[in-house]
């Protein structure tokens, strides 16, 4: 439920291909398309040999699923905060959203986190990897937390209706008070 069509860049290889969710499985189909898909991300060879790894055995385990994750966070976040909608002074005045924001995703066990840096700049979001300058928001997510997140963006985005925004947004207020807190 996090999305139908996700493009994929492979960095230095400069090859594309799209995974498509078929609900209970992933099929892999070559070449770039970004028209029809939700999101696109960027990622490097050895991302692509490290899931090779962990699917080996037909299982991903806990600590696989983070790693996983945490290599997909930030790109994921990239292109959710470039959609039109998402930019919109008006739906950023609503949201409440601060101007500066710190999102980590917290690992399992002593596995750490990575994050990255949101900023509203220029009636435009910025997300960049890591943490740069304070910020008036922190996020903590867990990868249950980060998920939830993204299927809830991921269904406002894909009905794109005002009901569908005003959904959202009538969950996010409630749901940021219970993952976040404001920095001084």
């Amino acid at each position: 439920g996090t999305f139908e069509r996700l493009s994929v860049h492979v960095d230095s290889t400069h090859e594309y291909f799209t995974v498509v969710s078929h609900g209970d499985r992933f099929s892999l189909v070559p070449g770039k398309d970004s028209v029809d898909s939700d999101y696109e991300i960027r990622i490097r060879p050895e991302n692509i040999r490290n899931l090779k790894r962990y699917a080996a055995d037909g299982k991903i385990d806990g600590k696989e699923a983070y790693r996983i994750q945490s290599v997909i966070f930030t790109p994921i976040s990239q292109s959710i905060f470039s959609k039109s909608v998402m930019s919109h002074p008006g739906f950023v005045r609503r949201s409440g959203a601060e101007d500066h924001i710190h999102v980590y995703l917290i690992g399992p066990d002593t596995m750490g986190s990575t994050a990255h840096t949101i900023m509203w700049v220029n009636r435009q979001w910025l997300v960049v990897p890591g943490v740069y300058g304070r910020a008036k928001r922190v996020f903590k997510l867990n990868a249950g937390q980060a998920l939830e997140y993204q299927r809830r963006i991921f269904r406002a985005q894909k009905a794109n209706t005002k009901k569908a925004w005003k959904d959202f947004l009538r969950w996010y207020g409630p749901w940021k008070d219970t993952v976040s807190s404001p920095e001084s």
